[in-house]
């Protein structure tokens, strides 16, 4: 984790943290930070996810966001075997609800803060993955942006961690998403959940191309997609990303006056994945008008809880 200590009783006015202490800015010039950087604020008790900001007063300070408030000091957060059993039973049922998450964000953050070595070295990465994922469902995007890079570093080839970061970097910086996707689809050994991310944020920017520039674009998608097709282990992206995958095919298609073609790939989506109504209405768009970035609009927000998870192994 990105820490820096802190002292929560040195607030200002305006309720940030005042990041004063000497160890405070050692931590902030050993990481190299600045204003708008996210990190985590700790002084051992308790741990914070915060923004950094100029105070006009105090100089660089820490935004909290309380939301993601981590007692690490309550009782029993210091028994491994105790918080172990309270997280699996979240990780290892039904699929969490947004409500469960920040409960989940405090389990995994309080048993990495207790766990042998030996725990933590058998899977590295394991946990700022998972908590990357808790904060997206609780739509901490930076925060979990943070998180997600942390696991990358440890786990560089997993396909997971690289899906999801490309994901959260389409939401929260969308020119780092492009140049990310290009990098990485240049391998021609990508895996299918990858590429499948790789075409999302292509056809993203592919819809929001002017004209002249929109070509070179939609070729791109329309290749990857066919790579996609041809993977030997497409079927590991599952049926949601595949039918996505055709979706946003079908979206250049459209824009591109090729109709016909355009409605084979709404259906064959639809065919996939057929959930909610969306899906089903796209296969119905005969123009690229506004009602069409409308429903792609929309499908892209249904398609952000297509997000595949992986529970720690504690």
């Amino acid at each position: 984790m990105r820490l820096i200590s802190a002292d929560f009783n040195a607030m200002t006015e305006a309720g940030h943290v005042r990041l004063t202490l000497p160890c405070s800015r050692e931590d902030i010039l050993r990481m190299s930070l600045r204003p708008g950087d996210w990190a985590w604020l700790s002084d051992c008790e308790v741990l914070v996810g915060a923004q950094l900001a100029i105070d006009d007063r105090y100089g660089l300070v820490g935004v909290p966001d309380w939301d993601t408030l981590v007692h690490l000091d309550e009782e029993g957060a210091d028994d491994f075997n105790r918080v172990s059993a309270a997280l699996n039973p979240l990780l290892n049922g039904e699929p969490p609800s947004i409500e469960e998450e920040p409960r989940i964000l405090e389990l995994l953050t309080q048993l990495e803060h207790v766990a042998p070595p030996q725990i933590k070295d058998a899977s590295p990465g394991t946990f700022a993955f998972r908590r990357a994922l808790a904060l997206r469902q609780m739509g901490k995007l930076g925060l979990a942006l943070l998180e997600i890079e942390d696991a990358r570093r440890f786990r560089p080839d997993d396909p997971e961690v690289v899906f999801v970061h490309l994901d959260l970097l389409r939401l929260e910086d969308f020119p780092a998403a492009i140049a990310e996707a290009e990098t990485v689809a240049r391998s021609p050994s990508v895996p299918a959940l990858v590429l499948s991310a790789c075409i999302n944020i292509l056809a993203t920017q592919a819809e929001q191309a002017a004209a002249d520039q929109f070509e070179p674009a939609a070729r791109r998608v329309l290749d990857w997609c066919r790579r996609l097709d041809q993977a030997p282990d497409r079927e590991q992206a599952g049926e949601s990303l595949l039918a996505l995958s055709h979706f946003n095919r079908g979206l250049v298609l459209l824009r591109a006056g090729r109709v016909s073609q355009a409605r084979e790939a709404f259906e064959h989506a639809h065919r996939i994945y057929p959930v909610g109504p969306m899906l089903h209405e796209v296969a119905g768009l005969q123009t690229y008008d506004r009602h069409a970035r409308e429903i792609a609009r929309n499908v892209r927000t249904l398609a952000e809880r297509w997000v595949p998870t992986r529970p720690v192994a504690a």
